[in-house]
């Protein structure tokens, strides 16, 4: 009996959290950088994936002929340097790295790289999406996100509520410790 309250409890919520998502409530926005077909897979990926709570709010590109184009019906954006204005015009959350590992700038330099450095002072979650083909290169942790390969640039383990629970967790166990310690 009680696997099956556990079971119906689960259900209970995870309905909540879709209904939740589908009103715009803890709705994550996430930009994507780049405009190739990878890209556009993971587009499509996120659109269907919508009861996960992440929604695509701009893609940027640095090609100048991908301009004016559209991702799941969303304008792609030309150039690099306008993801930090895209990033506080939409209020992002997240942005995801779509480009090809071995991505070069016209000065030689790893767009990835060039990215990473650009975003160093935004307070969004990077992540890179690459292409299976480069994934023993990689020392950062990786994770699966709607089953495509996501490398975590830049994280922040807690967020919102969590972070204020983890917060407040810290502070109850320090002064546990404290009071069994002191004399």
């Amino acid at each position: 009996m009680s696997l099956a309250l556990l079971i119906g409890l689960r259900l209970c919520v995870m309905s909540a959290i879709r209904i939740a998502h589908k009103k715009g409530i803890n709705v994550k926005r996430v930009i994507v950088v780049g405009g190739g077909s990878w890209a556009a897979h993971v587009v499509e990926q996120l659109m269907r994936a919508s009861w996960l709570g992440l929604e695509v709010v701009g893609i940027v590109d640095s090609d100048e002929a991908s301009q004016d184009q559209t991702m799941g019906g969303i304008t792609v954006q030309s150039g690099f340097d306008s993801l930090p204005n895209l990033i506080k015009k939409y209020s992002a959350d997240e942005v995801w790295i779509c480009l090809p590992l071995d991505s070069r700038g016209p000065d030689g330099e790893s767009r990835i790289i060039e990215l990473m450095d650009m975003l160093d002072n935004t307070l969004v979650n990077q992540r890179l999406f690459p292409e299976m083909g480069g994934m023993r290169l990689l020392t950062r942790p990786v994770t699966q996100v709607m089953g495509l390969p996501a490398v975590n640039l830049n994280f922040r383990p807690h967020e919102g509520a969590s972070r204020l629970f983890k917060a407040l967790e810290d502070r109850i166990l320090a002064l546990a410790i404290l009071v069994l310690v002191s004399p």
